[in-house]
């Protein structure tokens, strides 16, 4: 896995959870231009709301985002990677993304919050636990202008 300068089918962005016994450290976006036209078509469904001061987000169940811990010897370090950045394209093969190590949670109800900046964060829910896993927030208009 590398962070990559160009544009990438993945993304690479910090993640945490609220579960006191597990871990989550990052999560691996998947990118494709079905994900890319549902996300400009969310950023349209908000625009309407751009003025109202009450409005704060939208929820949309949303599967685009594997949450992982760092618990691997093949993994670099989180902060290492991504250095002062939230987020990044990264370069990450098929077989480099099965290797890497899930929460001990399995993991449901995964959806992307959507805030009226544009800005969206990825969370999902330990299915037993009830316990958050999500991701920092992302400039999500920035990342879709790039593309």
């Amino acid at each position: 896995m590398n962070i990559s300068n160009k544009l990438t089918n993945r993304i690479l962005v910090k993640a945490r959870t609220s579960d006191e016994w597990d871990s989550c450290d990052f999560a691996i976006i998947s990118i494709s231009e079905g994900w890319r036209k549902t996300q400009l078509e969310r950023l349209e469904a908000i625009a309407s709301f751009a003025n109202d001061l009450s409005f704060l987000s939208m929820h949309f169940f949303d599967g685009a985002a594997d949450f992982y811990r760092a618990g691997s010897d093949r993994f670099p370090d989180i902060d290492e990677l991504l250095g002062d950045n939230e987020w990044a394209f990264v370069e990450l093969t098929q077989e480099e993304q099965d290797a890497l190590t899930p929460p001990e949670s399995c993991l449901d109800c995964y959806k992307m919050v959507l805030y009226k900046e544009g800005e969206a964060k990825y969370t999902a829910y330990g299915k037993h636990t009830d316990e958050e896993f999500w991701t920092a927030n992302l400039p999500l208009r920035e990342i879709l202008e790039q593309l």
